[in-house]
């Protein structure tokens, strides 16, 4: 039985129920976190199990008769406990064997199985391993989990975080700048973080919300003859009024063919709250240069003062971009 995904560090429940011959329930005897073994991967063979039975606790003191119903018992396993170094990891399927516990008279073993943060994310994000580490902006993705195109990724929200359990709280985030799909090579401008990741390690890959489709541009676009509005890319947000807004990526391509990413430009951003006139940002907001077309947006809490704010950024040589933003309280 499949007990579920699990995120890293998180405490599983196992129950579990016994019957007599004729299917009503029944109480047992000889639970003990001792006959509790745990094998990882596909290494369910003797020797391989987890060494330690620290972390594994039984439900309502001894795991029987939970709550005082006959035929329920349980217990539960942490994953945050590091006794044994390692052996909780991302990305692994974990098989727990229960050996043996005793029920009318009768020798029963029972095995269950989860997993630790593999199934794939709901949200459209790729996950996967990094196979070859060279830095924190330049590591290659295991074989088979990342596609074969070049600059697939270019422009996605990168996060790399620590395959161990116990380190989970390490990450670093940033933007993909280039990728090599012959050799899942990724470039990586990171954007906050200092942890130094290893070969083995996760990212995740998010589209970034500046690359919606409704914004590519038709292939068939001439010159603009009704304003701007052809060639704006706009995109839609939802931040915390009267809060400043941080790490806003902005990507800008150049007028002439409307897809070579425009470097090297010293960006103007005007901004509309509530529906008023655009008027240049705050002089303590910023926006900068990361590489390969994109722009960082920081931008101060009074320029978030407003229930909807209209953001408009230009650029000499490039196309304009829209970004609206709808805070909330």
């Amino acid at each position: 039985m499949h007990l579920g995904d699990y995120q890293a560090g998180a405490t599983i429940p196992v129950v579990f129920n016994t019957y007599g011959s004729n299917g009503e329930s029944l109480t047992m005897t000889g639970l003990a976190v001792t006959d509790i073994e745990i094998y990882k991967g596909a290494n369910i063979t003797a020797g391989n199990e987890r060494t330690s039975d620290s972390g594994y606790t039984l439900i309502d003191t001894d795991g029987i008769d939970v709550d005082g119903i006959t035929g329920v018992h349980g217990f539960t396993i942490d994953t945050s406990d590091n006794s044994v170094a390692g052996w909780w990891v991302r990305n692994e399927i974990y098989h727990v064997i229960i050996n043996s516990i005793t029920v009318n008279a009768q020798t029963v073993r029972m095995s269950y199985s989860f997993t630790i943060e593999m199934d794939p994310p709901r949200d459209g994000t790729l996950r996967g391993e990094i196979a070859t580490y060279t830095s924190n902006t330049s590591w290659t993705g295991a074989s088979g989990e990342t596609g074969a195109d070049d600059d697939m990724y270019n422009g996605y929200r990168v996060k790399v975080v620590a395959k161990e359990v116990a380190e989970r709280e390490k990450e670093y985030t940033g933007i993909v700048t280039d990728y090599v799909g012959s050799t899942r090579t990724f470039t990586i401008a990171v954007t906050q973080g200092s942890f130094t990741a290893a070969a083995s390690d996760i990212f995740y890959l998010t589209p970034p919300q500046s690359l919606d489709l409704e914004q590519t541009l038709p292939s068939t676009a001439t010159a603009d003859t009704t304003g701007d509005a052809l060639k704006q890319a706009t995109r839609e947000i939802t931040a915390k009024k009267n809060t400043a807004l941080n790490n806003t990526y902005i990507y800008l391509v150049q007028s002439t063919d409307h897809v070579t990413p425009l470097t090297g430009a010293t960006p103007t951003v005007e901004i509309s709250q509530d529906g008023g006139a655009f008027a240049a940002m705050n002089g303590s907001s910023a926006i900068a240069e990361i590489s390969d077309g994109f722009y960082q947006l920081d931008l101060v809490a009074s320029d978030m003062n407003a229930d909807t704010l209209a953001i408009k950024v230009t650029a000499t040589g490039g196309d304009p971009v829209g970004l609206t933003i709808s805070t909330v309280e």
